[in-house]
Protein backbone atom coordinates (compact mmCIF):
# COMPACT_ATOMS: atom_id res chain seq x y z
CA UNK A 1 0.00 0.00 0.00
CA UNK A 2 1.51 3.31 -1.12
CA UNK A 3 2.46 5.63 1.72
CA UNK A 4 3.17 9.36 1.65
CA UNK A 5 4.68 11.32 4.56
CA UNK A 6 5.62 14.99 4.71
CA UNK A 7 6.78 16.96 7.76
CA UNK A 8 6.28 20.57 8.82
CA UNK A 9 8.98 21.10 11.43
CA UNK A 10 9.02 24.12 13.74
CA UNK A 11 12.38 25.00 15.27
CA UNK A 12 12.63 27.38 18.22
CA UNK A 13 15.70 29.56 17.62
CA UNK A 14 18.08 30.36 20.47
CA UNK A 15 18.15 34.15 20.07
CA UNK A 16 18.42 36.43 23.09
CA UNK A 17 15.13 38.20 22.36
CA UNK A 18 11.83 37.32 20.70
CA UNK A 19 11.13 37.72 16.99
CA UNK A 20 9.03 40.91 16.99
CA UNK A 21 9.81 42.62 20.32
CA UNK A 22 12.55 43.16 22.88
CA UNK A 23 11.24 40.65 25.45
CA UNK A 24 13.80 38.07 26.45
CA UNK A 25 13.49 34.76 24.65
CA UNK A 26 12.65 32.11 27.33
CA UNK A 27 14.50 29.52 25.24
CA UNK A 28 17.81 31.23 26.05
CA UNK A 29 17.18 31.23 29.81
CA UNK A 30 18.64 28.56 32.10
CA UNK A 31 15.48 28.21 34.18
CA UNK A 32 11.89 28.39 33.03
CA UNK A 33 10.39 31.73 34.15
CA UNK A 34 7.11 32.06 35.99
CA UNK A 35 4.09 32.10 33.67
CA UNK A 36 3.21 35.33 31.86
CA UNK A 37 6.18 37.45 32.99
CA UNK A 38 8.23 37.57 29.75
CA UNK A 39 5.59 39.56 27.86
CA UNK A 40 4.83 43.03 26.55
CA UNK A 41 2.18 44.81 24.48
CA UNK A 42 3.52 43.32 21.26
CA UNK A 43 3.46 39.74 22.63
CA UNK A 44 -0.10 40.22 23.82
CA UNK A 45 -1.32 42.20 20.81
CA UNK A 46 -2.34 45.33 22.72
CA UNK A 47 -3.89 48.10 20.59
CA UNK A 48 -1.25 50.47 19.24
CA UNK A 49 1.66 48.08 19.75
CA UNK A 50 4.02 47.82 16.76
CA UNK A 51 6.24 44.81 15.97
CA UNK A 52 9.86 45.07 14.81
CA UNK A 53 11.80 42.31 13.05
CA UNK A 54 14.67 40.76 15.00
CA UNK A 55 17.60 40.90 12.54
CA UNK A 56 19.27 37.95 14.24
CA UNK A 57 16.27 35.74 13.42
CA UNK A 58 16.54 36.65 9.74
CA UNK A 59 20.26 35.85 9.77
CA UNK A 60 19.68 32.44 11.36
CA UNK A 61 16.89 31.60 8.91
CA UNK A 62 19.16 32.51 6.00
CA UNK A 63 21.88 30.23 7.37
CA UNK A 64 19.41 27.35 7.44
CA UNK A 65 18.17 28.07 3.92
CA UNK A 66 21.71 28.30 2.58
CA UNK A 67 22.77 25.05 4.26
CA UNK A 68 19.93 23.18 2.54
CA UNK A 69 20.68 24.65 -0.87
CA UNK A 70 17.42 26.58 -1.10
CA UNK A 71 16.50 29.31 -3.55
CA UNK A 72 16.22 32.47 -1.45
CA UNK A 73 13.63 35.09 -2.31
CA UNK A 74 14.96 38.49 -3.36
CA UNK A 75 11.94 40.05 -1.68
CA UNK A 76 9.75 38.60 1.04
CA UNK A 77 7.28 39.84 3.62
CA UNK A 78 5.23 38.79 6.63
CA UNK A 79 1.52 38.02 6.66
CA UNK A 80 -1.25 37.76 9.22
CA UNK A 81 -2.71 34.28 9.62
CA UNK A 82 -6.12 34.89 11.15
CA UNK A 83 -7.57 32.45 13.64
CA UNK A 84 -9.47 32.82 16.90
CA UNK A 85 -7.92 30.75 19.64
CA UNK A 86 -6.65 31.57 23.16
CA UNK A 87 -2.98 30.90 22.29
CA UNK A 88 -2.87 34.00 20.06
CA UNK A 89 -4.45 36.90 21.94
CA UNK A 90 -4.40 39.30 18.97
CA UNK A 91 -6.39 36.75 16.92
CA UNK A 92 -3.73 36.37 14.25
CA UNK A 93 -0.23 34.93 13.96
CA UNK A 94 2.54 36.81 12.17
CA UNK A 95 4.01 34.34 9.70
CA UNK A 96 5.00 34.06 6.04
CA UNK A 97 2.73 32.54 3.44
CA UNK A 98 2.60 34.03 -0.06
CA UNK A 99 6.37 34.40 -0.51
CA UNK A 100 8.43 32.29 1.92
CA UNK A 101 12.00 33.27 2.70
CA UNK A 102 13.33 30.21 0.85
CA UNK A 103 12.15 27.26 -1.23
CA UNK A 104 13.31 24.26 -3.29
CA UNK A 105 15.98 22.82 -1.00
CA UNK A 106 16.89 19.23 -0.22
CA UNK A 107 18.39 16.88 2.34
CA UNK A 108 19.75 13.38 1.73
CA UNK A 109 18.68 10.63 4.13
CA UNK A 110 20.18 7.19 3.53
CA UNK A 111 20.31 7.80 -0.20
CA UNK A 112 16.77 9.18 -0.42
CA UNK A 113 16.49 12.79 -1.55
CA UNK A 114 13.88 14.59 0.56
CA UNK A 115 12.81 17.84 -1.03
CA UNK A 116 12.28 20.92 1.15
CA UNK A 117 9.43 22.90 -0.36
CA UNK A 118 9.73 26.02 1.82
CA UNK A 119 11.43 27.60 4.82
CA UNK A 120 9.83 30.58 6.53
CA UNK A 121 9.90 32.61 9.75
CA UNK A 122 7.03 33.06 12.19
CA UNK A 123 6.18 33.62 15.84
CA UNK A 124 5.34 30.87 18.29
CA UNK A 125 1.89 31.09 19.87
CA UNK A 126 1.31 30.89 23.61
CA UNK A 127 1.45 27.63 25.54
CA UNK A 128 -1.85 25.98 26.45
CA UNK A 129 -1.97 23.79 29.54
CA UNK A 130 -4.98 21.48 29.50
CA UNK A 131 -5.75 20.76 33.14
CA UNK A 132 -7.04 17.22 33.27
CA UNK A 133 -5.97 16.53 29.67
CA UNK A 134 -7.84 17.30 26.44
CA UNK A 135 -11.47 17.84 27.34
CA UNK A 136 -10.53 18.38 30.99
CA UNK A 137 -11.82 20.89 33.50
CA UNK A 138 -10.17 24.02 32.13
CA UNK A 139 -7.22 25.41 30.13
CA UNK A 140 -4.42 27.70 31.34
CA UNK A 141 -2.48 29.99 28.98
CA UNK A 142 1.18 31.00 29.37
CA UNK A 143 2.06 33.86 27.01
CA UNK A 144 5.79 33.64 27.74
CA UNK A 145 6.09 31.43 24.67
CA UNK A 146 4.18 33.88 22.49
CA UNK A 147 6.69 35.51 20.15
CA UNK A 148 9.51 32.97 20.46
CA UNK A 149 11.14 32.96 17.00
CA UNK A 150 10.38 29.94 14.85
CA UNK A 151 11.71 28.72 11.56
CA UNK A 152 9.35 26.30 9.85
CA UNK A 153 10.89 23.75 7.49
CA UNK A 154 8.36 22.01 5.23
CA UNK A 155 9.14 18.91 3.17
CA UNK A 156 7.45 17.44 0.15
CA UNK A 157 5.77 14.04 0.81
CA UNK A 158 9.03 12.24 -0.01
CA UNK A 159 9.49 10.40 3.30
CA UNK A 160 8.83 6.70 2.79
CA UNK A 161 8.52 5.31 6.33
CA UNK A 162 8.21 6.29 10.02
CA UNK A 163 11.82 5.17 10.54
CA UNK A 164 13.01 7.47 7.75
CA UNK A 165 11.06 10.36 9.32
CA UNK A 166 12.95 9.76 12.58
CA UNK A 167 16.34 9.69 10.82
CA UNK A 168 15.41 12.85 8.87
CA UNK A 169 14.68 14.75 12.10
CA UNK A 170 17.88 13.49 13.73
CA UNK A 171 19.91 14.67 10.74
CA UNK A 172 18.03 17.98 10.63
CA UNK A 173 18.69 18.68 14.32
CA UNK A 174 22.37 17.82 13.89
CA UNK A 175 22.76 20.26 11.01
CA UNK A 176 20.97 23.01 12.97
CA UNK A 177 23.38 22.52 15.89
CA UNK A 178 26.37 22.81 13.55
CA UNK A 179 24.86 26.04 12.20
CA UNK A 180 24.61 27.42 15.75
CA UNK A 181 20.88 28.20 15.52
CA UNK A 182 19.65 25.42 17.82
CA UNK A 183 20.99 23.80 20.98
CA UNK A 184 19.53 20.42 21.91
CA UNK A 185 20.72 20.83 25.51
CA UNK A 186 18.81 24.11 25.92
CA UNK A 187 15.08 24.54 26.44
CA UNK A 188 14.56 25.03 22.70
CA UNK A 189 12.10 22.60 21.15
CA UNK A 190 11.80 21.05 17.71
CA UNK A 191 8.18 20.14 17.07
CA UNK A 192 6.71 18.59 13.93
CA UNK A 193 3.31 18.29 12.30
CA UNK A 194 3.19 15.14 10.18
CA UNK A 195 1.05 14.82 7.07
CA UNK A 196 0.38 11.19 6.20
CA UNK A 197 -1.81 9.43 3.68
CA UNK A 198 -2.27 5.86 2.48
CA UNK A 199 -3.39 4.95 -1.00
CA UNK A 200 -7.19 5.14 -1.07
CA UNK A 201 -7.45 7.59 1.82
CA UNK A 202 -7.25 11.34 2.42
CA UNK A 203 -4.34 13.19 3.99
CA UNK A 204 -4.38 13.38 7.79
CA UNK A 205 -2.28 15.87 9.76
CA UNK A 206 -0.93 14.84 13.16
CA UNK A 207 0.11 17.92 15.13
CA UNK A 208 2.45 18.66 18.01
CA UNK A 209 4.91 15.78 17.84
CA UNK A 210 8.03 16.52 19.87
CA UNK A 211 11.12 14.36 19.56
CA UNK A 212 12.46 11.89 17.03
CA UNK A 213 11.24 8.80 18.88
CA UNK A 214 7.71 10.21 19.08
CA UNK A 215 7.58 10.98 15.35
CA UNK A 216 8.24 7.32 14.54
CA UNK A 217 5.71 6.07 17.09
CA UNK A 218 3.01 8.55 16.04
CA UNK A 219 3.37 7.67 12.36
CA UNK A 220 3.36 3.92 13.06
CA UNK A 221 0.18 4.29 15.08
CA UNK A 222 -1.50 6.40 12.41
CA UNK A 223 -0.57 3.93 9.66
CA UNK A 224 -2.19 1.07 11.59
CA UNK A 225 -5.27 3.18 12.35
CA UNK A 226 -5.78 4.18 8.72
CA UNK A 227 -5.12 0.65 7.42
CA UNK A 228 -7.77 -0.74 9.77
CA UNK A 229 -10.30 1.85 8.56
CA UNK A 230 -9.61 1.03 4.91
CA UNK A 231 -9.87 -2.73 5.55
CA UNK A 232 -13.34 -2.19 7.03
CA UNK A 233 -14.36 -0.12 4.02
CA UNK A 234 -14.46 3.09 6.06
CA UNK A 235 -13.26 6.17 4.23
CA UNK A 236 -10.27 7.98 5.77
CA UNK A 237 -11.36 11.62 5.83
CA UNK A 238 -9.12 14.65 5.82
CA UNK A 239 -8.66 15.70 9.44
CA UNK A 240 -6.33 17.14 12.04
CA UNK A 241 -5.30 14.88 14.90
CA UNK A 242 -2.94 15.36 17.83
CA UNK A 243 -0.33 13.03 19.29
CA UNK A 244 -0.89 11.97 22.90
CA UNK A 245 2.55 10.79 24.17
CA UNK A 246 1.06 9.36 27.36
CA UNK A 247 -1.46 7.18 25.54
CA UNK A 248 0.99 6.56 22.65
CA UNK A 249 -1.88 7.27 20.27
CA UNK A 250 -3.23 9.95 17.98
CA UNK A 251 -6.51 11.61 18.95
CA UNK A 252 -9.12 13.44 16.91
CA UNK A 253 -8.63 17.21 17.16
CA UNK A 254 -10.79 18.89 14.50
CA UNK A 255 -11.63 18.87 10.82
CA UNK A 256 -8.72 19.82 8.58
CA UNK A 257 -8.70 23.52 7.70
CA UNK A 258 -8.07 24.75 4.19
CA UNK A 259 -5.51 27.56 3.78
CA UNK A 260 -8.25 29.91 2.51
CA UNK A 261 -9.95 29.71 5.90
CA UNK A 262 -7.06 31.56 7.56
CA UNK A 263 -7.69 34.75 5.57
CA UNK A 264 -4.02 35.65 5.05
CA UNK A 265 -3.33 39.34 4.55
CA UNK A 266 -0.10 41.35 4.24
CA UNK A 267 1.27 42.45 7.65
CA UNK A 268 1.04 46.27 7.37
CA UNK A 269 3.20 47.02 10.43
CA UNK A 270 6.32 45.29 9.04
CA UNK A 271 8.36 46.24 5.96
CA UNK A 272 9.13 44.18 2.89
CA UNK A 273 12.49 42.44 3.33
CA UNK A 274 14.84 42.92 0.37
CA UNK A 275 17.91 40.71 0.16
CA UNK A 276 20.85 41.68 -2.05
CA UNK A 277 23.36 39.29 -3.61
CA UNK A 278 26.05 40.83 -1.40
CA UNK A 279 24.08 40.09 1.76
CA UNK A 280 23.55 36.46 0.74
CA UNK A 281 27.25 36.04 -0.04
CA UNK A 282 28.00 37.42 3.41
CA UNK A 283 25.77 34.72 4.98
CA UNK A 284 27.63 31.99 3.07
CA UNK A 285 30.84 32.93 4.89
CA UNK A 286 29.27 31.84 8.19
CA UNK A 287 28.24 28.36 7.01
CA UNK A 288 30.58 25.94 8.82
CA UNK A 289 31.67 22.50 7.70
CA UNK A 290 28.43 20.55 8.03
CA UNK A 291 28.10 16.99 9.39
CA UNK A 292 27.96 15.18 6.04
CA UNK A 293 31.05 16.92 4.72
CA UNK A 294 32.90 16.41 8.01
CA UNK A 295 31.95 12.71 7.98
CA UNK A 296 33.49 12.23 4.54
CA UNK A 297 36.63 14.11 5.60
CA UNK A 298 37.05 12.02 8.77
CA UNK A 299 36.84 8.83 6.71
CA UNK A 300 39.29 10.08 4.10
CA UNK A 301 41.73 12.10 6.21
CA UNK A 302 41.80 10.02 9.39
CA UNK A 303 40.86 6.67 7.82
CA UNK A 304 38.06 6.11 10.33
CA UNK A 305 35.47 3.39 9.71
CA UNK A 306 32.23 4.93 8.48
CA UNK A 307 30.16 3.96 11.52
CA UNK A 308 32.71 5.42 13.95
CA UNK A 309 32.97 8.65 11.97
CA UNK A 310 29.18 8.90 11.79
CA UNK A 311 28.87 8.41 15.54
CA UNK A 312 31.43 11.14 16.27
CA UNK A 313 30.03 13.81 13.92
CA UNK A 314 26.51 13.32 15.33
CA UNK A 315 27.69 15.40 18.32
CA UNK A 316 29.54 18.58 17.36
CA UNK A 317 31.31 18.60 20.73
CA UNK A 318 32.70 15.10 20.16
CA UNK A 319 33.75 16.02 16.61
CA UNK A 320 35.77 18.97 17.89
CA UNK A 321 37.29 16.82 20.66
CA UNK A 322 38.32 14.15 18.14
CA UNK A 323 40.07 16.71 15.91
CA UNK A 324 42.22 17.77 18.86
CA UNK A 325 42.89 14.21 20.03
CA UNK A 326 43.87 13.06 16.54
CA UNK A 327 46.71 15.59 16.54
CA UNK A 328 48.30 13.97 19.60
CA UNK A 329 47.56 10.27 19.21
CA UNK A 330 46.72 7.65 16.60
CA UNK A 331 43.44 8.72 14.98
CA UNK A 332 41.79 5.28 14.94
CA UNK A 333 42.53 4.83 18.65
CA UNK A 334 41.07 8.27 19.42
CA UNK A 335 38.03 7.63 17.24
CA UNK A 336 37.31 4.21 18.75
CA UNK A 337 37.60 5.50 22.32
CA UNK A 338 35.46 8.61 21.70
CA UNK A 339 32.75 6.83 19.67
CA UNK A 340 32.79 3.84 22.02
CA UNK A 341 33.53 4.37 25.71
CA UNK A 342 32.90 8.11 25.89
CA UNK A 343 29.77 8.34 23.76
CA UNK A 344 28.19 5.28 25.35
CA UNK A 345 28.72 6.85 28.77
CA UNK A 346 27.18 10.12 27.58
CA UNK A 347 24.20 8.29 26.05
CA UNK A 348 23.68 6.32 29.26
CA UNK A 349 23.42 9.62 31.13
CA UNK A 350 21.30 11.21 28.35
CA UNK A 351 23.90 13.94 27.93
CA UNK A 352 25.68 15.85 25.17
CA UNK A 353 29.44 16.31 25.41
CA UNK A 354 29.18 20.08 25.86
CA UNK A 355 27.08 19.57 29.02
CA UNK A 356 29.28 16.86 30.53
CA UNK A 357 31.81 19.23 32.10
CA UNK A 358 34.64 17.21 30.55
CA UNK A 359 37.52 19.44 29.47
CA UNK A 360 39.44 18.77 26.26
CA UNK A 361 42.77 18.67 28.07
CA UNK A 362 41.57 15.78 30.23
CA UNK A 363 41.19 13.67 27.10
CA UNK A 364 43.82 15.01 24.72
Amino acid sequence: MKLKIGLETHVQLNTKSKIFCGCRNPVSMEKEPKPNVMVCGVCLGFPGSKPLVNERVLEMALRIATAFGCSIAKETFFSRKTYFYPDMSKNFQITQYEIPLASNGKIEVNGNRIRISRIHMEEDPAKLIHVGGLGGRHVLVDYNRSGIPLVEIVTEPDITSPREARVYLQKLANILEYLGVYDSSSRAIIKSDANISLEGGARVEVKNITGTKDIEQALNYEIVRQKNLLKRGVRVRRATRTWNPDMRATEDMRGKEEEDEYGYIFEPDLPVITLSKKELQHIEKFIPELPEKRLKRFVKEYRLPGKIAESIVSDIGLAELFEEAAKKTESRLAGTWIAGYLKKTLNWNNMKFRDSGIKHEWVT
